[in-house]
């Protein structure tokens, strides 16, 4: 909580991602507003 504001963060563990995944890194923030939920996901996959 931040001043009142319900937020979640996820973060992908480092090394879990397997087959096409592998090298998967990110986060996924779920922003809450009142009854409204966000799913950010940013991500990188390497090249």
């Amino acid at each position: 909580m931040d001043c009142g504001k319900s937020s979640l963060n996820i973060t992908v563990v480092p090394d879990s991602a397997t087959g096409e995944l592998t090298g998967l890194t990110g986060k996924m923030d779920v922003i809450i507003k009142g009854k409204e939920h966000k799913h950010v996901f940013e991500y990188a996959l390497p090249q």
